[in-house]
């Protein structure tokens, strides 16, 4: 899967929904690998991806019993504290950032649903998407 995103285009060419077809066509993969073998395994992905200048977070399982990692997503503004990294949300200079557990107990992190994409442009806008249901085997 990493073949197809990185060979298909240049670095400055990908988008977002590259990186989005380039995770499905893994799910394809781990599906076909599944139904080869005869046997029935969890799938659990929590990821981050950059290229620099957008993100991409991906949150799945492949089976309900077996829930995904969390991941969050938070924007606003950044501040330093003791050598930590915060965001207070709502202020001029605006940063996203994607983690896997929220960073402070302020209400401003959103969680990624489970089986979702979190897509953040350059611009710094954020779209959450379904990874689609044909990808919720087991």
């Amino acid at each position: 899967w990493l073949q197809k995103l990185l060979w298909n285009k240049p670095p400055h060419d990908r988008t977002l929904q590259d990186y989005v077809e380039a995770m499905q066509e893994m799910l394809r993969q781990l599906q076909w690998i599944q139904v080869q073998r005869k046997e029935d395994f969890s799938v659990r992905i929590n990821c981050v991806i950059t290229d620099g200048s957008q993100l991409f977070g991906m949150r799945y399982s492949n089976q309900s019993f077996a829930p995904a990692p969390s991941l969050y997503w938070s924007e606003g503004q950044i501040r330093v504290q003791e050598d930590e990294a915060f965001v207070d949300a709502g202020a001029s200079k605006r940063c996203v950032l994607i983690a896997s557990e929220k960073m402070d107990q302020r209400s401003h992190w959103h969680e990624v649903p489970e089986n979702h994409f979190v897509l953040i442009r350059q611009d710094l806008g954020v779209s959450v998407q379904p990874i689609g249901d044909e990808f919720l085997w087991g």
